[in-house]
This record gives structure tokens, sequence and C-alpha cells, in this order.
């Protein structure tokens, strides 16, 4: 271990600035930049908080709708695929005619 020059105490209790490492006092420029860049991390933590809030919310309205399937009787199971494949079989037809006008 070393030993401070100028007492018999290990480096840890030595404050003079050359030995214990005291950083030089933070300019008016390095505070501003050292701001800037927090505020640009701190910026960047929201935004990633958001998309990971956004990313739940997601996965947790497709539970919540695959669990109101899975309790839906026969019947309802059967009207809901059958209203589904009806308008998927319109919106295509739709869009198959605008094709057709435009070309």
């Amino acid at each position: 271990m070393n030993r401070c020059p100028y007492f018999s105490l290990p480096d840890h209790f030595c404050y003079f600035r050359s030995q214990a490492q005291i950083p030089d006092p933070v300019s008016e420029e390095k505070e501003q930049e050292l701001a800037e860049k927090k505020r640009l991390q701190n910026k960047l933590k929201r935004e990633k908080e958001k998309l990971k809030k956004l990313e739940k919310k997601e996965k947790q309205d497709e539970l919540d709708e695959k669990e109101r399937y899975l309790n839906m009787s026969d019947r309802e199971k059967v009207r809901s695929v059958t209203s589904f494949l009806f308008r998927l079989t319109l919106s295509s037809l739709f869009v198959f005619t605008l094709y057709q006008k435009l070309h």
C-alpha cells in the first residue's frame, strides 16, 4: 500500500491535491456541456421508457384480446371469424376495384 509522503497514513487519508486526485473546479463551458449531456441522456431514457410502455401496453392488449376470445362461446367465435372474413373480403374487393379504376 502506498503511503502519503507527508504523513505515515494510507493514501485515502492524504488530502493534498497532488496525492488525493481532487478534480479541478468545473468551468462554465464544461458545466453547460455536462448539463446538455445529462439532458440528452434523460431525453433518451424517457423515450426508451415510453417505447417500453407502448410495447407492454400492446402486449397486454393482445393478451386481453386472446383471453376475451378464449372466453367466448363457440357460436360467438364462429360469428366473429365469419365477420372478420367478410370484412376482409369486402376490403380486398374495394382495393381491387380501386386498382382497376386506376389502371
